[in-house]
């Protein structure tokens, strides 16, 4: 009997956690209710974030890149003229 005891507080316990944690939580931070369900595809959402900004900063960097090679020229002469005066 005394097992059964604790067993029904440590469920009340995690009762209590998991209603936390998934309603209570939640709410108070102003997002969807039972994130835990919805974890798979916030995180698949998540990753094709990340990959769509990874590819926007390798086009501004590769931009930057061909940015760079055409004003090369100038800034050596600018360079080059410094050094000689």
């Amino acid at each position: 009997m005394v097992f059964l005891k604790y067993g029904e507080v440590i469920f009340g316990l995690i009762l209590i956690l998991v209603v936390s944690g998934q309603v209570v939580a939640p709410l108070w931070k102003g997002t969807l209710i039972f994130p835990f369900f919805r974890s798979r595809r916030s995180s698949k959402l998540a990753h094709e974030l990340a990959v769509a900004r990874q590819q926007a900063e390798d086009k501004r960097v590769s931009q930057e890149i061909k940015t760079a090679k055409v004003e090369k020229p100038r800034d050596l002469d600018k360079i080059t003229q410094k050094g000689r005066t």
